[in-house]
């Protein structure tokens, strides 16, 4: 038995203990409510995750445009050095290689930009085979002659409609009266060069609108490709200044204009826009849109993620988008083209290069788009790289054994998806958590995005979930919003294995697309099961 006062002791201890769990519980329900109030994700007796998701109508015009792609010229063209052939075009029948139409014709390109870099010779690329240069490139490969631009132009006109609008480099590195002729062989109707075009057996205009004003020249001296490292001493003092650029474009962008008033130019943002590394990036397109807002239509931006968590690369083009909405000129509309984007990876392992396109690649690209979806002032986005033999592939081929295997990555999957969900109207239903811009690297401090399209004319729905985690599947609970009326839904999913999954020749089919119809509940809310690792749509 205790004496008295340590009895009085415990009673009072016991009391405080209480107390403080009271409070402690008190706050922990608080931040439950807060939490499922942002967010509705809750915990379930089954152990899944149950994320409650509340369509508003709140709806934005989608843009198809996001759903772009890009060429290299080297791949395009071919190689001498190395002995590799032109990637998709058969020299032999001047013509598509036809092995690669199934996959080529699958799904829209909507916007494809042709990567020439900044010192791209366009007169050497067009004309008889027999006439053309030897083109050699700024990293001193070796072109072949015989698929061109010319043959580039042409293929965009073979795909099924709606066909992918190109985007041309005019490198302020070039000559003025280069560009300048380019614009007039590729849009004339009249004058010389639309009559060396006609030569060229095409009489009718390439028509070809958007125009960007150098890929990177920031980055001409730069030692490496690698967008996640600051920049070297030597680097610093040799790189191209916001004037110089400036200077170079406006003269270009005259010349070109007056040739075709009505297309469309795009001058660049710095390359690898990330505070961490490069605090004073936006120094340079603040100066671009002071002195050159008048004439431009789009500020390009390359965001490459997984170096950087995707809200982190996103905190950078809103970063820019708040920079046009200052600078820009009363009664101009300057928008963010993102030209470049992708998974980062070290592409000098040869290993990691396939963890770009594989799995992992399409859950952040499929992140990444839904999220862009979310900002109008995004008009475009382009990813790197469609047919390519280094690292960033959507379409993958057995290329050291020669053989006829072609077939498409993990990237590929995704955009399948990606638009047969597409809808006119857009809703994102998981916006970034606060605080999520500050995530680097790949701790991402979410696990679902989720966004519902939809077509009020046709009553159309189409809900597109990305899973990032591993092993945990999530039970979505959709409020707001009828089930199908025919209680079927069409269920797509991209997946594989593990996240490391990608398809190479030893693994075509690492990663996976599969649809089927499967029964939805017919009592509201909808309810769906998001497996884990994947991208998925529902389709109503």
């Amino acid at each position: 038995m205790y004496p008295k006062n340590n009895f009085i002791r415990l009673s009072g201890i016991l009391l405080t203990v209480i107390a403080v769990s009271l409070v402690f519980n008190a706050l922990l329900s608080a931040q439950v409510q807060i939490q499922a109030s942002a967010s509705k994700s809750l915990a379930q007796p089954t152990g899944k995750r149950v994320v409650v998701l509340n369509i508003t109508g709140n709806t934005l015009a989608t843009r198809p445009e996001l759903y772009g792609h890009n060429m290299t010229a080297n791949d395009w063209h071919g190689t001498l050095n190395n002995n590799r052939p032109p990637i998709l075009w058969d020299t032999a029948a001047n013509r598509p290689d036809p092995a690669w139409t199934p996959l080529t014709h699958a799904w829209p390109l909507r916007v494809m930009r042709y990567h020439s870099g900044n010192f791209y010779p366009w007169r050497d690329a067009f004309g008889p085979v027999s006439e053309r240069k030897i083109i050699k490139d700024e990293y001193r490969r070796t072109l072949r002659p015989d698929a061109g631009l010319q043959e580039f132009l042409r293929w965009l006109e073979t795909l099924p409609d709606p066909r992918p609008e190109p985007i041309l480099i005019a490198s302020p590195f070039r000559p003025v009266q280069e560009l300048a002729d380019l614009v007039a062989y590729c849009n004339a109707t009249t004058g010389p060069m639309a009559d060396l075009r006609a030569a060229h057996g095409h009489p009718a205009p390439y028509n070809v609108r958007y125009w960007e004003l150098g890929n990177e020249t920031d980055w001409i001296n730069r030692d490496d490709l690698d967008v996640t490292r600051a920049e070297t001493e030597r680097e610093k003092k040799s790189k191209l200044l916001p004037a110089e650029y400036i200077a170079r474009c406006r003269e270009r962008i005259h010349a070109m204009r007056a040739i075709d008033p009505t297309i469309k130019l795009l001058a660049h943002a710095q390359t690898a826009p990330w505070p961490s590394t490069n605090p004073h990036w936006r120094d340079w397109h603040r100066e671009v849109i002071r002195d050159l807002g008048d004439t431009i239509d789009a500020i390009t931006i390359h965001p490459y993620y997984d170096g950087h968590s995707v809200p982190y690369v996103l905190a950078s083009i809103d970063a820019l988008i708040a920079d046009i909405r200052e600078l820009q000129p009363s009664r101009r509309n300057i928008t963010v083209a993102v030209t470049e984007h992708s998974r980062w990876v070290n592409y000098k392992n040869l290993d990691e290069r396939p963890q770009s396109w594989g799995l992992q690649g399409a859950i952040s690209a499929g992140d990444f788009l839904l999220r862009a979806m979310a900002r109008p002032e995004i008009s475009s986005a382009n990813y790197w790289c469609y047919l390519h033999r280094g690292p960033w592939r959507v379409l993958n081929a057995d290329w050291d054994q020669g053989t006829t295997h072609k077939f498409g990555t993990g990237a590929f999957m995704l955009y399948q998806l990606l638009n047969d969900s597409l809808l006119p109207r857009y809703e994102l239903l998981t916006p970034e958590p606060p605080g999520a811009s500050r995530a680097r690297s790949n701790a991402y401090p979410y696990q679902v995005t989720t966004a519902h399209f939809s077509d009020v004319a046709t009553g159309a729905h189409a809900l597109v979930a990305v899973n990032r985690s591993a092993t945990e599947p999530v039970i979505l609970l959709i409020e707001n919003i009828p089930p199908p009326a025919s209680g079927k839904l069409t269920f797509s999913l991209v997946t594989g294995n593990s996240l490391q999954s990608t398809n190479v020749p030893a693994t075509p089919d690492a990663v996976t697309l599969q649809t089927r119809a499967i029964d939805a509940r017919s009592d509201a809310p909808l309810r769906l099961e998001l497996p884990p690792r994947c991208v998925a749509s529902w389709r109503w």
